[in-house]
């Protein structure tokens, strides 16, 4: 979560993020819960570059998007 912080997110359109983390661009889509590294499908927490895209948004919580299978 810490690593994220200094990431770059733009939103393209929606709730469609592309967040830039230096060495690689991934594409999260939050209302799906799915991120383009495959990390939040397969533990159902967030990824780092999830939570990055919900910080830019103020009404979502992180908490609200882990998904308890």
């Amino acid at each position: 979560m810490n690593k994220s912080y200094n990431w770059e997110v733009r939103r393209i359109y929606g709730d469609v993020f592309e967040v830039d983390e230096n060495f690689d661009t991934c594409k999260v889509q939050l209302e799906c819960r799915v991120c383009s590294c495959g990390k939040w499908q397969k533990s159902g927490i967030p990824c780092g570059h999830a939570i990055a895209s919900l910080r830019t948004c103020t009404s979502a919580a992180i908490h609200k998007m882990v998904d308890y299978k």
